[in-house]
């Protein structure tokens, strides 16, 4: 990110309240298309739009990100409009720079720059782990790993996260049989926590309803059970 003086942030921070977009987007392609994840993922997204291009090439000179000409412009004129735009982690730093001095668009900065922190918290996801059962069968990890489709190097660093049940035995480590299937069958990745992701769906539908126009009405976003 290219550092400007005051001057230019609170003129760029007027162009986004004025011309600009500030949402989030919901993407489903993990759950529906390639069926390795149970939940979705909100992606913070900041644009600009504007006939003229020179607020969009000084958007894309500070902080980076996409710009392009839309020839389809529906927005009564048959001039092409310029776009600039930026999504995901990106978000964060251009809204910090720019939230002191937003006036209009100030709540959506806050929700999507708490939404940018959910998504970098490393504590924020996690595997749900089942207490070991006094007595149930156990399995040698080696084997586990084996029944599960697992490498016995993952095995051996699912121990040490806790990502996985297990018991130490004489230096022996057992893993319960009744979780092999749940081990073979879930996705590679550890989950979000369900109240985290609660709480990222409670801030979509927050962004939703500031940039309606009706600050009063709820917009709930479709959720999954984790």
């Amino acid at each position: 990110m290219q550092v400007h003086n005051d001057l230019d942030l609170s003129y760029m921070a007027g162009v986004l309240d004025s011309d600009g977009h500030i949402g989030v987007h919901v993407n489903w392609y993990k759950v529906r298309s390639m069926g390795d994840a149970k939940q979705p993922t909100y992606q913070p997204r900041c644009s600009v739009k504007q006939l003229d291009p020179e607020a969009i090439e000084l958007f894309h000179q500070t902080f980076g990100g996409h710009c392009y000409v839309d020839s389809n412009n529906t927005r009564g004129s048959a001039r092409p409009i310029n776009v600039w735009q930026v999504h995901s982690a990106a978000c964060r730093s251009i809204l910090e720079a720019l939230r002191p001095f937003l006036r209009i668009k100030t709540r959506q900065a806050d929700l999507v720059l708490e939404l940018c922190a959910l998504n970098a918290g490393p504590r924020n996801r996690t595997f749900v782990v089942p207490e070991v059962e006094p007595g149930e069968p156990l399995l040698p990890l080696a084997e586990a790993c084996e029944r599960a489709g697992r490498s016995y190097a993952v095995g051996l660093q699912s121990v040490k996260l806790g990502n996985i049940p297990y018991v130490r035995e004489n230096r022996r480590v057992f893993v319960p049989e009744s979780y092999i299937e749940t081990w073979r069958t879930r996705s590679r990745g550890a989950q979000r926590r369900p109240e985290v992701t609660a709480r990222m769906a409670d801030i979509t539908d927050g962004v939703k309803a500031l940039n309606s126009g009706k600050r009063g009405q709820t917009f709930r976003t479709p959720r999954r059970a984790s």
